[in-house]
């Protein structure tokens, strides 16, 4: 297991090339106050310096972006691996704007390891992580994934309504059926399945033979922006523990915080301290982005010094 990469994708929505491909391909002038599910992506310097901290024994950093343009000035692209849409993604799902869409790939791309560790440019390192908090070796010599699949049965009428929870239920649907006793004895009968939204360990043979086996099925979900037929990575995560390739046991703390100012103090509180060795940093329609400059200060001096991935 000496051998882990870490892959996610990176948008940065104020690049021209990516702003011509999304008109085009919507009919709508881009309007960036309007499009608040992307950030302004400097988050990803503090994301990489957070790797190079906490999880110094990773092999491989693969940033997943639309086009080499979305490249920051500042990446050291000797020692990060930028991996195009187009390098991975059949021609005619491109262009795509659907992160669900661009899981359905990730396996797919060259060079990366036999086990990986699928990330989001949000997603924080925020203290000491091992490899062990994410894949161990059975009792036979085989390694398994050990992932955070906590199921959470979803009531709100209101939420069933999101594409986020249809496509969670997509994902373990897609599992139930083709793992069907295992699935169930393990999940049960759960309506609106969530799983905790951090990194997920992956084993790209499981994937690989997951996709080849139900291929059909799986493209049939692909859209280039999100729909709720799609799947997402949670498909994977669900078939391998219904294959018995991943159990349920990682115990490391993780926290989920939104970019609200609500959250701002709660956030403050957990960057600074290391108890959450994971944090996401998310945003949704009630984020504020005048948090981001406490946010930015905090991080800058936990993580002062330049790193490896940078120039």
């Amino acid at each position: 297991m000496n051998r882990i990469d870490v892959v996610f994708p990176y948008v940065d929505c104020r690049k021209e090339q990516w702003q011509t491909d999304w008109q085009k391909a919507t009919g709508r002038v881009y309007n960036d106050d309007k499009q608040r599910y992307y950030a302004d992506g400097e988050l990803l310097r503090y994301k990489l310096r957070a790797t190079e901290r906490y999880m110094p024994w990773v092999r491989k950093v693969f940033i997943i972006v639309h086009d080499k343009t979305q490249v920051p000035e500042w990446m050291n692209t000797e020692t990060v691996t930028v991996v195009e849409h187009k390098e991975f993604i059949p021609k005619e799902f491109l262009p795509t704007f659907n992160s669900c869409a661009i899981e359905m790939f990730v396996h797919l791309i060259k060079d990366l390891s036999e086990y990986y560790i699928y990330s989001n440019d949000d997603f924080l390192p925020n203290g000491v992580l091992t490899p062990d908090d994410f894949f161990y070796e059975d009792y036979d010599g085989s390694v398994k994934a050990k992932n955070k699949l906590e199921i959470i049965n979803i009531g709100s009428p209101k939420q069933r309504k999101e594409h986020y929870f249809q496509i969670a239920r997509n994902s373990y649907e897609f599992a139930r059926k083709h793992y069907p006793s295992r699935c169930f004895r393990l999940i049960g009968d759960t309506e609106y399945p969530q799983v905790p939204h951090i990194s997920a360990p992956m084993i790209k043979s499981f994937c690989n033979s997951v996709y080849e086996r139900y291929k059909d099925e799986i493209l049939e979900s692909v859209s280039s922006f999100r729909e709720y037929k799609n799947f997402n990575q949670y498909l994977f995560s669900f078939c391998a523990m219904g294959a018995g390739v991943c159990k349920t046991d990682s115990k490391y703390r993780h926290r989920y915080c939104a970019t609200t100012k609500q959250d701002l103090p709660m956030i403050v509180k957990v960057l600074i301290n290391e108890g959450y060795r994971e944090t996401v940093l998310n945003d949704n329609s009630k984020t504020d982005f005048s948090v981001y400059s406490v946010i930015y200060e905090v991080l800058g001096k936990k993580f002062p010094k330049r790193s490896k991935y940078e120039l």
